[in-house]
């Protein structure tokens, strides 16, 4: 699944909807004996690593944020590897009580995984800022997005 959501300044999505290259493609992917050109490409900063079970689901989600918005503290059932399109946007992750705050711009790649509870933040008040999300190891039919509190230390 392919969406897209546009996260305005107070992190509310303004927009979310399936790309019109999703929508042309269908469900059938690339045609037989075609070429594939990568979206985008990001290079990581440290070692990366996601599991996708079987029966599970994944999604890639193209997200857009406005200057200064934000996505809210939240997690995900499974694996995130993101990769910084344009701009530049601040990832705040806690972990076992302690916060890490990194920025990072675009080409540039990082992951998140299930205990981790974080928010990622457009770092300009004045430029936009887009990455494109893959979530791994949705439970079929569930959420793959949880929202939570802020965990008040970052």
């Amino acid at each position: 699944m392919l969406r897209r959501a546009t996260l305005d300044p107070a992190g509310t999505p303004a927009r979310k909807e399936e790309s019109d290259e999703a929508k042309a493609r269908g469900s059938g992917g690339g045609a037989p004996g075609g070429t594939h050109h990568p979206r985008r490409a990001g290079t990581f900063t440290s070692s990366a690593h996601a599991k996708q079970s079987a029966n599970a689901d994944a999604q890639i989600v193209d997200v857009a944020f406005d200057p200064g918005g934000y996505t809210g503290w939240h997690s995900h059932p499974g694996a995130e590897i993101v990769t910084v399109k344009s701009g530049a946007v601040t990832f705040k992750r806690v972990r076992g009580g302690a916060c890490r705050i990194n920025t990072y711009t675009a080409g540039q790649a990082f992951v998140a995984y299930p205990q981790d509870t974080f928010i990622v933040v457009n770092a300009s008040a004045t430029d936009s800022a887009e990455m494109v999300v893959v979530l791994f190891d949705i439970p079929t039919g569930g959420p793959s997005r949880i929202d939570r509190d802020d965990p008040g230390i970052c």
